[in-house]
């Protein structure tokens, strides 16, 4: 037996991911798949009547993942160690290995992991993610206001970075570290660009951010995107905010009583009016397999409601979209 071809790294695991096994006509092979660690067999294919083989191992990956925010407290770089798996086939001393990440497309090198738009808003307290994949040497995330000296202020570093690293942007750091640099923090409406460089200072992904206006109707979301990393988005307007109730009761000779109650938190949310590459980023929130609302530093698990996005119009366009919290609140009962 043979192993002839495996998927490209960082292939998605979403997609079919084939490993190509090649063997003799009377070759009965016993072909193991094993888990991230590489020590524990998760799935196994007896393949005969054949010399060549297609093996899809993607199903195998997708049990493993574990794609959540991150909870950092300050600017830095993490290494998530669930948003990449690596998947080995083999049998006998034979064995291969490839990288499969938590999304719908291969990713690179070099690129931002995101589809979100070049300029997004992002509030004074608020937290993102710039995900890019490194090659073992040193990250740099540095940032720049608009208006203030072009020298940008280092806000983390991260030496012998190999793989999948996620730098996580918190704007209250990122703005205690501009007044110890001697520069001014961005006020509403300005722009702050955030860059990720390599140890030769060359850029690996840029975004750049428009400061919003601080709020008690903001929210700020973020999903599981199709590169499977992390997307944040702040909705401006929350329309409605209720619960759905519901109990369970049965009657007796005394009349109705109630053997279970619980609630539902029920919000429609809506963002600002924007252009369509937006709205077509957006648009990622009503099929991702993960949601979650920033609430009191804590990432609370939402459920969409909303199964129709229209992204193109004669004007802008605003999302809007109604969720709920995935766990329900129990009360007491009779």
């Amino acid at each position: 037996m043979k192993i002839t071809k495996i998927p490209a790294p960082y292939s998605p695991a979403y997609r079919d991911a084939l490993f190509r096994i090649s063997a003799t006509a009377d070759e009965i092979v016993e072909l193991d798949i094993f888990d991230h660690a590489g020590t524990g067999i998760i799935g196994r294919k007896r393949l005969y009547g054949s010399t060549v083989y297609d093996v899809n191992v993607a199903g195998y990956a997708q049990g493993q993942f574990e794609v959540a925010p991150l909870r950092t407290v300050q600017c830095t770089f993490v290494a998530p160690p669930k948003r990449i798996v690596n998947l080995t086939v083999g049998s006998g001393s034979t064995r291969s290995t490839t990288r499969l990440n938590a999304g719908i497309r291969t990713i690179y090198s070099y690129e931002k992991l995101s589809a979100s738009p070049e300029t997004r808003t992002i509030g004074p307290e608020e937290s993102d993610e710039i995900a890019v994949i490194a090659e073992g040497g040193t990250l740099k995330a540095v940032a720049v206001v608009a208006g203030t000296p072009a020298t940008p202020v280092t806000l983390a570093t991260k030496n012998d970075a190999d793989g999948l690293h996620v730098f996580g942007l918190k704007m209250a750091d990122m703005r205690a570290k501009l007044r110890a640099a001697g520069l001014r923090e961005p006020t509403e409406g300005e722009i702050v660009t955030v860059r990720i460089l390599d140890g030769e200072d060359e850029e690996m992904a840029c975004q750049r951010y428009r400061v919003a206006p601080t709020g008690e109707q903001n929210v700020r979301i973020c999903w599981w995107n199709g590169y499977g990393q992390i997307d944040y988005h702040t909705m401006r307007c929350v329309l409605n905010n209720g619960y759905d109730i519901r109990k369970e009761r049965v009657y007796t000779a005394d009349g109705y009583r109630t053997t279970g109650c619980s609630r539902e938190n029920r919000l429609s949310l809506a963002s600002d009016f924007v252009n369509r590459e937006t709205m077509e980023w957006l648009s990622g929130i009503a099929v991702a397999p993960g949601v979650w609302m920033e609430q009191n530093y804590a990432f609370v698990p939402l459920d969409v409601l909303t199964e129709t996005v229209t992204t193109v119009s004669e004007t802008l366009s605003q999302l809007q979209l109604t969720v709920r919290k995935s766990a329900r609140e129990i009360y007491q009962h009779q």
